[in-house]
Parts: C-alpha cells; sequence; structure tokens
C-alpha cells in the first residue's frame, strides 16, 4: 500500500486503480482492525474513499460511507464521515456541498487544520473564489512563518 500511495503522490495515476484493489481487499478480510474493540481503521476507510472517487466510483462511495462508517471508533467517526463527503463532493464538482461539509469538519489537531485548510484551498480554487483564494494563502503564510 505504502509504494502504491508514494507512486500516486509522485504522479503515478496508473497505481490508483491498484491501491483502491489492495484497500477494498484489506477492508473486506479485516486486516487493518484497531485495537479498540475492533473498530474499523480509519485510514483504511479514507483510503477506499479516496482511491473509488478517483476512480469516479461515486455511487459506490456513497453506499460505502453509508455502510460503513458505524465501524470507525466513535471519537472518530463524525470527522472521518465529514472528510469522506467533502472528497466525495469535491471529486464530483460540487464544491458547495464540499464546502458545506469542510465547515462541519472538529479541528482537534494540527493536521486537522492543515487537511481543512487544503480542502478550502482546492475549493476555493476549483469555484473562481480568488479573493478567499489569496486570503486564505496569506492566512496559510502567516501560519507557516510563525
Amino acid at each position: 500500500m505504502e509504494y502504491c500511495n508514494r507512486s500516486i503522490m509522485n504522479g503515478k495515476t496508473d497505481f490508483v486503480k491498484e491501491m483502491y484493489e489492495i484497500s477494498l481487499y484489506v477492508f473486506e478480510n479485516s486486516l487493518l482492525m484497531n485495537d479498540k474493540g475492533g473498530y474499523l481503521n480509519p485510514n483504511v476507510f479514507n483510503q477506499l474513499v479516496s482511491t473509488a472517487c478517483s476512480l469516479k466510483k461515486f455511487e459506490w462511495v456513497k453506499h460505502f460511507i453509508k455502510e460503513n462508517i458505524e465501524k470507525i471508533h466513535p471519537e472518530y467517526r463524525d470527522k472521518f464521515y465529514n472528510f469522506a463527503f467533502v472528497t466525495l463532493n469535491f471529486k464530483m464538482k460540487k464544491y458547495s456541498e464540499a464546502m458545506e461539509y469542510v465547515s462541519k469538519m472538529e479541528v482537534k489537531s494540527a493536521m486537522d487544520h492543515v487537511s481543512v485548510k487544503r480542502y478550502q484551498l482546492m475549493i476555493y480554487y476549483e469555484s473562481g473564489y480568488t479573493d478567499e483564494l489569496y486570503s486564505l494563502i496569506d492566512a496559510f503564510r502567516v501560519l507557516f512563518l510563525k
């Protein structure tokens, strides 16, 4: 999985389908369950949503989220539910719906903050909201210069 992920990040999009198939196999065979009571590893959930969206399996993703969100530990459930629907709506080019889910995301860590802001940047860019985009870029610049 790691090799596929790095290859995808390096622009080798032919690995997306392979990553999806591996992630689906891992999920279907319960290979990466958390220790906390046998809950689904949220990273596997997120990986499946992301790769399936990249393959434009949007109906499958909607069904997958609704059928499997309860398998994630309650502590993380809302976060990954909202993140999954941000990803889905963004990939479907439904930017206002994606932004609605972004606004529902709780920011509990620096990584959460970066993820939320990253999606906001992408949504502003794709929607043509240049003023908001530049304002958020300036805020990011200030944050990273501290």
